[in-house]
């Protein structure tokens, strides 16, 4: 929040869990301010100018995708139901990448020329360290049902085996989010990490990994380019267009193509990157925004 411009911006709801007078308090805002929702639920009433950050791919699956996710909340299909409708009276739609765009544009067609790709911010603090080929994996996860961490870890695990590559796993979970299989897999379960934490891992990892196939955006895949590490993780379009040259891409579930990009990301160096990602830059132009034609 450091990054918001020196202006008149009041946060409505920071640091407390959705509830409807959150929502209450949005919509009561004067209707010549301009609203941002960083939420999935934007808003009820036709006042504008409204804008909505879309970040949570999973209010826009694709035909399959929640049969193939474990863990996927029961409710799933209702929240998406509210999403989908409040999306539908916002001015501006902003998506932090295309593949996500694509989503929301084909769950709701009519808001096709309201959407806008923007990457989300990340500030770099700390300074790259590279080392020599060795060192740790650092393995940036927010335990959840649908992600499969316990599936992670094992196919991680495996490929470093079978890579004969001397790397430390470094999970940013608890023993017990591992279903305490850490200690049998070598895994170092680290808990969760500060802001300041997390930047100083980043800078000292060997490489970062990112396994999975259903994100809004990747969040590791950003800050291992901004900060110059390699990055390994699916070999998707999306993570294409996130990690660019920092990504290593590997093959979903593949064990042996993960055990070639781990050698590859090893001996890979990268340049830092942050311009993408510029905090305050974003914040700036999020904060004047309008109209989706200027976001473009």
């Amino acid at each position: 929040m450091a990054a918001l411009p020196a202006r008149d911006v009041r946060l409505v709801g920071l640091a407390r869990r959705l509830g409807p007078g959150w929502l209450v308090a949005r919509e009561l805002i004067e209707p010549q301010r301009r609203r941002i929702a960083a939420n999935n639920v934007s808003f009820v009433t036709g006042r504008g100018p409204r804008i909505v950050l879309l970040n949570n791919a999973l209010h826009f699956l694709r035909p399959g995708e929640i049969d193939r996710l474990p863990g996927v909340p029961a409710d799933l299909r209702r929240q998406s139901r509210v999403v989908l409708g409040a999306a539908l009276r916002a001015d501006v739609i902003v998506v932090p990448c295309t593949d996500m765009a694509e989503r929301v544009t084909a769950g709701l067609p009519r808001v096709a020329s309201r959407v806008v790709v923007r990457h989300q911010p990340y500030t770099v603090t700390h300074s790259r360290r590279p080392g020599d080929g060795t060192g740790y994996v650092l393995y940036p996860s927010i335990p959840a049902p649908h992600k499969d961490l316990v599936g992670g870890v094992q196919l991680l695990a495996d490929a470093i085996a079978e890579s004969g590559l001397d790397l430390e796993v470094r999970v940013t979970c608890t023993d017990a989010d591992l279903a305490n299989v850490a200690r049998r897999l070598g895994v170092r379960a680290i808990g969760p990490q500060s802001l300041d934490g997390l930047d100083q891992l980043l800078a000292g990892a060997a490489l970062v990994f990112s396994p999975y196939t259903t994100e809004s955006y990747g969040y590791p895949v950003a800050e291992a380019r901004a900060v110059g590490v390699p990055v390994v993780g699916v070999d998707t379009a999306q993570n294409r267009e996130i990690g660019s040259r920092a990504l290593v891409g590997f093959t979903a579930g593949d064990r042996d193509s993960l055990a070639r990009a781990l050698e590859v990301a090893v001996a890979t160096s990268v340049d830092p990157d942050p311009a993408p990602f510029e905090a305050a830059a974003y914040f700036a132009w999020l904060t004047t925004l309008t109209s989706a034609n200027e976001g473009s």
